[in-house]
């Protein structure tokens, strides 16, 4: 095993894993892909990975799901699967109740292919006039190990502007790959509606984009977004899809589609340093940015940043730093077609004394600035230091015995007025709470304000605006653990009005142990869905109200669905 990769943290996610363990040090980079991949998934990196990334990674390293609790690691005397009890939460003051229609996106009855395979969850939603579609995580067209006829990333459409739905099953698969969840959807000015998804292929994993011409009732396999030259490793993760306005040719739509990944590459291209002694190949962490012009036919990449994944602490052999991304978000001015894609970044430096543990890992909310179509960024610009929602050594937060929810900290981009505004949830309070920062130039940025407060906890935000109204939507923490989604409206940025968007509460899914036989531990999705068109807020979510019952729960368990609600 490489170097860079001794030090294990639980991978606390989707898929529990089999991890191989070191007892020597060692500085060269490994030599195969599959090495690659199973150092990736035991090494420090791997607790930040979303779920639906480490089954793609786990496909790679010839590692199949196994059931049952993570290990753990003793880096610094915790157990890394052990969940947050924290006292339940409080009602947001003054929050209205909710007049909106909740309807449910799939259909319950379509699960009947694998016995407990009932997910549905991690939404997106793109509108094109009266067509409205939901993307959503489905665990119901896969087995309990990967083939070729699986694929994770289901969508429903409605014809009728989201009063109701049809279940159109899973997105069909490009050759040789299969389709493996994260989906983000956008939509262009000519009507057509893109698909992201993560995409697992013989020689990696990568990023696929599927286009609808149909008003979203069909898609086209995914087109994949492949390196200029593909390196012996690659693994992406967590993409996001946007559609705006080329620079240039300003009645041109572009698409740019985000992401993090993992590869093995030259020092040189990394940055130097590293794990690659001697100038060879080093792991190397990127923000990588696909751009089309014609369409989704044909894609470019190009990076916003890359960085050598792990560096050998120079007062201390055994140690590494790790730098990586998670939850690239771009976004497009209308007004100007300058492209910025915002990211957390986390990184865990050396420890100042060679015999004090490591340190803890840090995490920053980050943006980059493209002003010619995404084909060249700027410097990184810090827009705040953050605090983890969860503590980076934690499953996730406990929604009640053998309830708990992971949770990361992406952040949400938009524009209200002529500032940028930037929305993530964030743990310095003790509670997860939503905090926003605004830039007038996407340089100077102000300090965090408090969107959400008090004794609750709120949950994966995502933000739209119209340019002139805000909305934040999120998860919110009830009393009895149990969860709603709210809507928090600003026209100024800095006061919000709060409204409730479920109209029934529900608990969290049974993730610890899992229900699913291939969801594993903590895993309720990582994010919810709320974009702006046509005059109205579209939202989506993961919501676990509906009851199935089966021979291994005759009493019912709660079913995770997607419900949908226009504002």
């Amino acid at each position: 095993m490489s170097r860079p990769f001794l030090r294990l943290l639980v991978v606390c996610a989707l898929v529990p894993l089999v991890i191989s363990t070191a007892t020597s040090a060692q500085t060269a980079a490994p030599a195969d892909p599959t090495r690659a991949a199973r150092d990736l998934l035991a090494s420090p990196a791997a607790r930040f990975i979303t779920p639906m990334g480490l089954t793609v990674l786990s496909r790679l390293a010839g590692v199949s799901p196994v059931l049952g609790p993570s290990a753990s690691s003793g880096d610094h005397g915790e157990s890394a699967s052990a969940a947050i009890s924290r006292p339940a939460g409080q009602p947001e003051a003054e929050t209205a109740p909710s007049r909106l229609a909740n309807v449910r996106v799939n259909d319950p009855r379509a699960d009947v292919h694998q016995q407990d395979q009932t997910t549905q969850s991690e939404t997106t939603v793109a509108v094109s006039g009266r067509s409205v579609v939901v993307g959503y995580n489905d665990s119901q067209q896969a087995l309990l190990v990967p083939t070729a006829g699986a694929s994770l990333s289901g969508y429903a459409y409605s014809t009728d502007g989201g009063d109701s739905f049809v279940d159109a099953g899973a997105l069909p698969n490009a050759g040789g790959c299969i389709d493996a969840g994260d989906p983000w959807l956008t939509t262009d000015r000519t009507g057509a509606i893109y698909y992201s998804t993560l995409v697992s292929c013989t020689n990696g994993g990568f990023v696929g984009v599927a286009r609808s011409t149909d008003g979203g009732k069909t898609f086209a396999p995914p087109t994949v977004t492949f390196p200029q030259s593909v390196p012996l490793f690659f693994f992406a993760d967590k993409p996001a899809l946007t559609a705006g306005p080329d620079p240039v040719a300003r009645t041109r739509d572009n698409l740019y589609d985000a992401w993090d990944d993992f590869s093995l590459a030259s020092a040189t291209v990394a940055g130097g340093g590293g794990g690659g002694g001697g100038g060879g190949p080093v792991e190397v962490s990127g923000l990588a940015v696909a751009r089309s012009v014609d369409g989704g036919g044909h894609w470019d990449l190009t990076y916003a940043a890359q960085v050598p994944a792990f560096q050998v602490c120079p007062n201390d052999p055994n140690a590494v730093a790790t730098t990586q991304f998670l939850g690239a978000q771009p976004f497009v001015d209308p007004a100007t077609g300058v492209l910025y894609v915002a990211s957390e970044k986390i990184s865990q430096t050396c420890p100042s004394d060679p015999t004090a543990p490591s340190n803890l890992p840090l995490l920053s909310q980050v943006i980059y600035a493209s002003t010619d179509g995404g084909q060249h960024f700027g410097p990184e610009i810090k827009i705040a230091d953050a605090v983890f929602s969860v503590p980076a050594t934690a499953i996730g937060l406990e929604l009640g015995p053998g309830r708990v929810m992971r949770n990361a900290d992406f952040p949400t981009i938009g524009k209200l007025g002529s500032d940028l505004v930037v929305a993530w949830n964030d743990g310095r309070t003790g509670r997860s709470h939503i905090l926003l920062s605004r830039s007038h130039d996407g340089v100077q940025w102000s300090q965090p304000l408090a969107v959400t407060s008090g004794g609750g906890d709120e949950l994966q935000p995502a933000l739209s605006s119209d340019g002139t109204t805000l909305d934040i939507a999120y998860y919110h923490r009830n009393p009895d653990n149990t969860l709603d989604v709210h809507v928090a409206r600003s026209s100024d940025g800095s006061s919000f009005a709060v409204q409730r968007v479920t109209n029934r509460s529900f608990p969290g899914a049974l993730t610890f142990p899992q229900a699913d036989p291939i969801i594993a531990q903590g895993y309720m999705g990582d994010y919810i869905a709320n974009v702006v068109a046509n005059g109205h807020r579209y939202l989506a979510w993961g919501d676990n109200r509906d009851v199935v019952t089966s021979f291994m729960y005759p009493q019912g368990r709660p079913d995770p669905d997607v419900f949908f609600a226009r504002r």
